[in-house]
């Protein structure tokens, strides 16, 4: 008998590798030899990790079919195997295969559906939050005001695509009675994508929304914006961005 960590990675090359080394090691039983009882076991955990996959990613499954993604799914689940036990955080770097994924190439926009589909998956699951406290942000004196560092809420993520992701993702929802098509070359989107309750909002950006979104979430204090981009409107940008509880913390930098 092998020692239990070269048999857990015989049976791991088994699931996700497709090699059988380990089937000398397995008695027959009710008329199946060691192969076909590994086949079992490797049928089960692939199949219930690609159903994960499709929970994550139902636009994906619906716009390649349902043979496809399956498919598709267990070439991922071979190159990106996940070490969690937690199914809920299977399937994070589909964008990065759909990338190199040969069979999808004639889906260009394919892997920031997925961008988009992740981003849903994991804001959804994200923790809830207060808004931004308005007293102890008074209370900051103006000549400080340039070292304050403010934050995008854990539960919003940015997005831009050259196509328009969320109009692909709005009209292959189940529950969607618009029966237009996507026209790719509309052009594309730059979003900011948070949750309301148990709803997922999505909120296309205008420039200056974009560029002073994404110099918040590197961390650059006020002052740091106005030097970067002086013509930046922050007296109507900031206060617009958390009145709609985008922003929702701050800090004074040293």
């Amino acid at each position: 008998m092998q020692p239990l960590h070269d048999i857990q990675q015989a049976f791991f090359r088994v699931v996700y590798e497709n090699e059988f080394s380990l089937s000398s090691e397995i008695k027959d039983a009710k008329g199946l030899n060691g192969e076909s009882r590994l086949k079992v076991y490797q049928s089960s955990i692939l199949g219930i990790q690609t159903d994960a996959l499709a929970a994550v990613y139902p636009v994906i499954k619906k716009l390649v079919g349902d043979e496809f993604f399956l498919a598709m799914g267990k070439a991922y689940l071979r190159k990106y195997f996940s070490p969690s036990g937690d199914l809920h955080n299977l399937g994070g770097q589909m964008a990065e295969f759909l990338q190199d994924f040969e069979p999808a190439k004639s889906l260009p926009y394919l892997a920031d559906v997925a961008k988009l589909e992740w981003i849903w998956h994991r804001i959804f699951h994200a923790a809830d939050e207060e808004n931004l406290d308005f007293n102890e942000l008074a209370k900051i004196p103006v000549e400080q005001h340039g070292q304050l560092q403010f934050y995008l809420r854990d539960g919003a993520r940015l997005l831009a695509s050259p196509y328009p992701v969320h109009r692909i993702w709005q009209l292959n929802q189940d529950d969607c009675k618009d029966e237009e098509s996507v026209d790719l070359d509309e052009g594309g989107v730059q979003l900011l994508v948070t949750r309301n309750g148990y709803e997922i909002e999505m909120h296309p950006l205008n420039d200056d929304e974009w560029k002073f979104l994404q110099l918040i979430q590197l961390g650059v204090s006020l002052s740091g914006i106005t030097e970067k981009i002086p013509e930046y409107p922050l007296d109507e940008l900031l206060p617009q961005c958390v009145a709609k509880g985008w922003i929702n913390r701050f800090e004074i930098r040293a």
